[in-house]
């Protein structure tokens, strides 16, 4: 699970690695995700726990102040 990552420092160190990280985690729940592994599984670890907000906070934050 690539894209379920604690750390923040793996979603990258410019803005288009943090975006190619949210990208391949918004396609976490996709049909070929489906195939492979439960998806109440994927629902519970990325809904269920604090990594969604984690995840969208520690990008989009960052983008957000760089924008203004």
């Amino acid at each position: 699970m690539q894209y379920t990552k604690i750390d923040t420092r793996k979603q990258g160190k410019n803005f288009l690695e943090m975006q190619a990280y949210l990208r391949g985690y918004e396609n976490l729940i996709d049909e070929e995700t489906d195939q492979i592994f439960d998806m109440d599984s994927i629902y519970r670890l990325i809904y269920g726990t604090w990594i969604d907000r984690k995840t969208r906070s520690a990008i989009r934050e960052p983008m957000m102040v760089m924008s203004e």
